[in-house]
């Protein structure tokens, strides 16, 4: 067994009206001028994937029961930042599913994840630009915070993102000699930024912006954390670790994928991403936005892990990743731990519920 092991899926793109296959349910005309969304047989394919595939109770897995540590959605939860698409979203990750199954009591019953145990730090998510969006009379533009609205914590149900456009840190676990440590890090565009432009067309849709202040506290910087900033905080937990002679493992889950080859969809700035994980010895970052699986080397020290598009609809094929973390093979001479990334596809055909099966894997380094 590997000594951590998480589900990285991004993307899924939960609207209250679904556009499925290419062409709007019968008599429904309300995404006229809204953006495609998801397709409920890939949401029902991956959700059923999760229930049969994984131990997702507060106690140990059984003997033969493949346990995860994190199921981690890394942004773009729904099709807008409007708050009916949001909850639709919401639905997904926890409506109440009838007793020991991943459905719903709805009539016909809706597929949900609330079967990730409760009192866990199981599952964990951050925003994209989708989930920041404004509606569309105001063209979309970023910065909106109803994500913060619908996906907090209430009196009644357990919250997911409380934090607004910053970072969270979504939990760790201590085993077999090492520590694992994951953060999550909200990039979208605040509402005063527009991004920017290529040739006449906004960069507002599909672009985010790293910022200084998030990574390094205010007036921090490059070289110069202020106390409490995420890389200082990455810095003294990677310090305590070792101090217990456990190796450390940092991994940051972001949304944008920072080598984007379109320039609509860029992470602004991204060099200061590459610096903030080198200082902060992150070993992975996780990310999806381009709708596009790759294992691709950021620094010396940080491999960059996108994933495709887990459920929205009209792509060519919809993906999630499997992560299994073990120590390094051999530390003297590379001292960073082992990473299996297994990639998952949906193959099933249009208009039904089919299943995720695996498309290839990939060992770094």
């Amino acid at each position: 067994m590997p000594t951590f092991r998480l589900l990285h899926a991004s993307d899924l793109h939960v609207g209250l009206t679904p556009y499925t296959f290419g062409r709007l349910p019968p008599g429904k005309k309300t995404r006229k001028k809204r953006l495609i969304s998801h397709d409920p047989a890939v949401v029902k394919a991956f959700v059923q994937w999760v229930w049969q595939n994984g131990w997702w109770g507060p106690a140990p897995p059984p003997p033969g029961q493949p346990g995860f540590d994190f199921l981690l959605l890394t942004g773009d939860m729904a099709t807008t930042g409007d708050q009916g698409d949001l909850r639709a979203a919401r639905q997904v990750v926890d409506a109440d599913p009838i007793l020991g199954t991943h459905l719903t009591p709805a009539n016909p019953p809706a597929p949900t994840l609330a079967f990730v145990h409760p009192s866990t730090t199981h599952l964990r998510l951050l925003p994209g630009n989708h989930d920041r969006y404004d509606p569309w009379y105001r063209g979309y533009t970023p910065g909106a915070t109803d994500f913060d609205i619908v996906f907090r914590t209430t009196a009644v149900q357990r919250g997911y993102w409380d934090i607004g456009q910053g970072w969270d840190r979504v939990g760790g676990r201590v085993r077999q000699g090492m520590a694992l440590r994951v953060w999550a890090i909200d990039f979208t565009l605040r509402p005063w930024d527009y991004g920017k432009r290529n040739y006449l067309l906004p960069g507002w849709l599909g672009q985010g912006r790293v910022l200084a202040d998030v990574l390094y506290g205010n007036p921090g910087g490059p070289g110069k954390p202020a106390p409490g900033s995420l890389v200082d905080e990455a810095q003294r937990w990677a310090k305590a670790m070792r101090a217990k002679e456990l190796t450390p493992v940092a991994v940051w889950a972001i949304h944008f994928d920072p080598f984007g080859s379109n320039p609509l969809l860029e992470l602004l700035d991204s060099g200061l991403l590459a610096e903030a994980t080198r200082e902060a010895n992150v070993v992975a970052v996780l990310c999806g936005h381009t709708h596009e699986t790759k294992v691709k080397p950021l620094t010396d020290k940080t491999v960059v892990l996108a994933c495709g598009a887990t459920t929205a609809a009209a792509e060519p094929c919809n993906d999630f990743q499997v992560i299994e973390i073990d120590p390094p093979s051999d530390p003297a001479v590379n001292p960073r731990p082992v990473f299996r990334v297994t990639v998952y596809r949906y193959d099933g055909p249009a208009g039904q519920v089919g299943a995720f099966h695996e498309v290839g894997r990939v060992t770094v380094p």
